[in-house]
């Protein structure tokens, strides 16, 4: 439970701050993530739910948060007010992600390679991975993209935050700049 420091005659909170509290919960999660009596990918889907998770939270209950701090509402049932529960929720998060990282990068990553699964990068794909994803591309990505057209004045179409977009600034040939 995350408690806000009692003043002088000022009643204790009764309640938790539900959003500390699910932190703790997501803590719990990332602990059995860090186990390392658990086999490796079992670990890696913990620390991916951890991660998924947190996606939700801020895209729902810190973006609740940050309204009720613009709006000026006093404290939720906990006693914290808009301004310490985003401060809690910072705190938080930082201690999360950097566990949370550090075991990726330390255990998990070095962990799987040492099995044969790898985490390549795309600067050094051989010739035959290369061509592999190319053909995978034009025969099951490319015929999906849709092109949107958004010009200046009008409104902008529904951008799902859960899809991948991609932007490009055209113009007619002979008015692109050079680059240095």
């Amino acid at each position: 439970m995350e408690k806000k420091t009692k003043r002088e005659g000022e009643p204790s909170p009764t309640f938790f701050n539900r959003d500390l509290s699910w932190l703790d919960f997501n803590e719990r999660v990332l602990e059995e993530g860090l186990r390392e009596d658990k086999p490796l990918l079992e670990r890696f889907h913990f620390l991916a739910i951890v991660v998924a998770n947190f996606d939700e939270f801020f895209m729902v209950r810190v973006a609740a948060i940050k309204r009720a701090k613009r709006s000026g509402r006093a404290v939720d049932p906990s006693g914290l007010s808009p301004a310490e529960q985003l401060e809690g929720v910072s705190r938080k998060t930082r201690h999360i992600m950097r566990r949370l990282y550090d075991c990726m990068q330390g255990e998990i990553f070095p962990g799987l390679a040492a099995a044969g699964l790898e985490f390549v990068r795309p600067d050094s794909y051989s010739v035959r991975q290369m061509d592999f994803l190319e053909s995978l591309f034009l025969g099951d990505v490319f015929p999906i993209l849709t092109p949107l057209r958004i010009e200046d004045g009008k409104p902008l179409p529904f951008l799902d935050n859960r899809s991948i977009h991609a932007a490009f600034l055209l113009a007619p040939d002979g008015e692109h700049q050079a680059s240095e």
